[in-house]
């Protein structure tokens, strides 16, 4: 197996395991006596854990080499999910999702490899080939775990941690490629932190509510829920061939900004959930095809600096984490206080004050 085909499945194959517990997170939040704020909450513990330790993550993958800090990230992720799947208290599951966050920061430096084994001509296909991984793993593991949830919520929780711990030992069949030469950040890559943390708040209020909402706002079910998710990863791998051509023939900005309204008509389309689940399945697509269209470019933008990679993506990693934070959080409450579609229009205003930033960002 070649190298690509290794970097794919690792990634695949751990975020099969990811995918496979969202649709049983609302019933789990459910079952420990939380609501929309609490599901929020654990959204944001978990890229509370990424802003900590994405920078550290990747100076240590700059230094003792990519592989090697992804797989025992990954088996951090393993753990976590094994304290979500025997919690029985919301904060034993906020532990858990802590310790998966800490081990999802080190995902970066499965980026940076990848990034590291395409052409520079190429960086954006192969971006949004990192998102076709994530994408075939949303498509996958949603229907199982949908069918794992049958029998309980918490075993979706146990099946993604034995994937996570499949994808670490999957990793050490890549290269250990390190940065040769002084681990420094270039200060072009701060340009780019303000509008990925505007970008990942506004994307992250749409997907960390997006299951509640479809759960109890629109009355999809489970495996409904699991569809809708289906759906999602079947749009993030069809990006790939999209960047691809975009690639060949437009600016970076303009890739990025075509993206963003993508998101947009997705975003927007939820709207009109009471048309029926096929309304919610083609909003959540659209937003999640943008969503990979967009953070191609923005990270192909980024790995054309000369400081050290590793530390550059920990460093967009933990801006967008931040965002990560803001966003789910802010979500439960608007949608909590203010309506059901309430975070998708704060979402929408994020994905604007992005498209603002991001031409000169990219001309700089």
């Amino acid at each position: 197996m070649n190298r690509w085909a290794v970097l794919f499945a690792a990634v695949a194959i751990h975020m099969i395991g990811f995918g496979a517990v969202i649709p049983s997170i609302p019933y789990l939040v459910r079952e420990v006596g939380g609501d929309a704020a609490l599901q929020g909450v654990l959204v944001s513990t978990f890229a509370l854990m990424q802003f900590l330790t994405a920078p550290l993550w990747g100076y240590l993958s700059d230094k003792l080499g990519r592989a090697a800090v992804a797989s025992a990230g990954l088996l951090l992720a393993a753990a976590g999910q094994l304290i979500a799947y025997t919690a029985h208290s919301a904060s034993v599951l906020l532990i858990g999702r802590a310790v998966s966050g800490v081990g999802g920061g080190t995902l970066p430096a499965l980026q940076t490899l990848m990034a590291e084994l395409a052409p520079p001509e190429r960086r954006a296909s192969s971006m949004a080939l990192f998102g076709a991984a994530f994408g075939l793993g949303f498509v996958v593991g949603p229907a199982i775990g949908g069918a794992l949830s049958v029998v309980s919520p918490r075993l979706p929780f146990l099946a993604a941690a034995l994937l996570s711990a499949a994808a670490a030992a999957t990793v050490t069949r890549l290269p250990n490629l390190k940065h040769a030469g002084e681990l420094k950040v270039e200060w072009k890559i701060g340009l780019l932190t303000l509008p990925v943390l505007l970008f990942n708040a506004g994307f992250s209020m749409f997907e960390g509510l997006v299951s509640y909402f479809a759960a109890f706002a629109a009355g999809l079910t489970p495996a409904q829920i699991g569809l809708m998710l289906a759906a999602a990863g079947v749009a993030a791998g069809a990006a790939q061939p999209a960047v691809r051509k975009l690639e060949a023939s437009a600016s970076a900005a303009r890739g990025v900004l075509t993206g963003l309204l993508i998101t947009t008509v997705g975003l927007a389309s939820l709207y009109f959930y009471s048309y029926g689940p096929a309304v919610v399945y083609l909003g959540v697509a659209a937003a999640s095809l943008g969503q990979v269209v967009a953070s191609s470019f923005i990270f192909s933008i980024a790995s054309r600096t000369r400081g050290a990679l590793g530390l550059s993506f920990g460093a967009l990693q933990s801006s967008g984490s931040l965002g990560r934070i803001i966003g789910p959080a802010l979500g439960g409450y608007l949608y909590q206080h203010a309506g059901p579609t309430a975070p998708f229009a704060a979402a929408l205003a994020f994905m604007a004050a992005t498209a603002a930033f991001i031409p000169a960002s990219a001309r700089r």
